[in-house]
């Protein structure tokens, strides 16, 4: 999984490997290239819903669609998935409860 700036000669000279590779960009969260061993190239947009599941919908194949076109497909769709794709809820803390100073009190 290599991080970079996706662009028209990165993914060109992506060669396909034994395993699919994932090529991921630095300017848009969660979007990446996938190449996989028979030498496809997917434009594919991951996040994460509450529960933890890990999503990737495909966005297009290389060569339909430019990267910069596939980028702002990307950007885009990340504000559909903004209500499933927050973190997880923080873990509830042990011991005393945190309180704030301007709370009363229980007598």
């Amino acid at each position: 999984m290599a991080k970079l700036k996706l662009t028209k000669s990165v993914v060109d000279a992506a060669q396909p490997q034994a395993q699919a590779v994932e090529l991921r960009d630095t300017q848009v969260p969660g979007f990446l290239c996938k190449i996989t061993p028979t030498g496809r190239k997917v434009f594919m947009l991951q996040y994460r819903t509450n529960a933890g599941e890990r999503h990737k919908p495909a966005l297009g194949l290389f060569g339909e669609l430019t990267v910069e076109q596939a980028r702002s497909l990307a950007q885009d769709c990340w504000p559909r998935f903004a209500g499933v794709a927050t973190r997880a809820p923080p873990r509830p803390r042990r011991g005393r409860p945190l309180r704030s100073r301007n709370w009363p009190r229980a007598s």
